[in-house]
């Protein structure tokens, strides 16, 4: 009927949301997880390329439908007619007829003593009846309805769960530089030969590991020669040795290079292991 359409309806469409979430706004790796897809604008700032990460779920109206109201009157007319009709034939004859024929002859001859009486009497009658009659009827009905269905949707507040996946998405917009980050510090010496070795990585303006075109590290204000790696996917390595690696309490890294058209650039203080 139409409130489990309605009901059905609304199914629909919150899996219309997931769907579009799934589709427009994830990407799934071969593994099965899903990052937000990010749309990346391109400015200047400062006499700078700059380029921003967008997550595209922050951008486009996600449809959310919900069903606020559903109204259903039901209407019946019946309409019955009835037809009877008689047709009475009646006919009744009464047909009576008497005869009396009556006489009376008396004679009389007075005579000494003598007397003659006759009589006749004679009664005829005749009775007749009909009667025919028929009667005949009809009767006949319309049944008539209508169900008007009134049906309102519309765009209701986002859910509290999704409210907040998009305010933290929303916080991490922000200009998308190549990064230098991840760094390490790890004590390979003695305390006679006080040995260092550091490491960092370079992420490009997508977020993805990178390999700078050109890269210099100085450490302590010392410029140092640092390694740089087979690919993408190790990370920078500088070993800090001798001289330049005694009586240190903390160690301070300043990195500056190139990656495209893009600088680098990083500043680290390290604490010694």
């Amino acid at each position: 009927g139409p409130l489990t359409a309605a009901v059905e309806a609304q199914a629909l469409a919150a899996k219309t949301s997931w769907d579009f979430i799934n589709k427009v706004g994830m990407n799934t790796d071969e593994k099965g997880n899903k990052e937000a897809i990010n749309v990346q604008f391109s400015y200047i700032s400062g006499g700078k390329l700059t380029k921003l990460n967008v997550p595209l779920l922050t951008i486009l109206p996600i449809p959310y439908i919900i069903i606020d109201s559903i109204s259903i009157d039901f209407k019946a007319k019946i309409t019955a007619s009835a037809d009877t009709s008689a047709a009475k034939t009646a006919a009744e004859t009464k047909d009576t007829s008497k005869s009396f024929d009556a006489s009376v002859k008396a004679g009389a001859k007075w005579g000494w003593g003598s007397a003659s009486l006759k009589a006749n009497t004679e009664m005829k009658a005749g009775f007749s009846s009909k009667k025919d009659s028929s009667e005949s009827s009809n009767s006949k009905y319309a049944v008539e309805y209508t169900l008007d269905v009134s049906v309102r949707a519309g765009q209701p507040e986002m859910p509290a769960g999704m409210a907040t996946v998009l305010n933290i998405l929303q916080d991490s917009i922000k200009g998308a530089n190549p990064t230098v980050r991840d760094f390490t510090i790890k004590n390979t010496g003695t305390k006679a030969a006080p040995a260092y070795e550091i490491t960092w990585t370079v992420y490009d303006s997508r977020g993805k590991k990178a390999k700078a075109d050109s890269l210099t590290a100085l450490a302590n204000g010392t410029p140092g020669n640092p390694t740089a790696p087979t690919d993408a996917n190790n990370p920078y390595k500088l070993v800090l040795e001798g001289e330049s690696a005694k009586g240190l309490e903390e160690l301070t890294i300043d990195i500056t290079g190139k990656l495209g058209e893009e600088e680098v650039s990083a500043s680290e203080i390290l604490a010694l292991p």
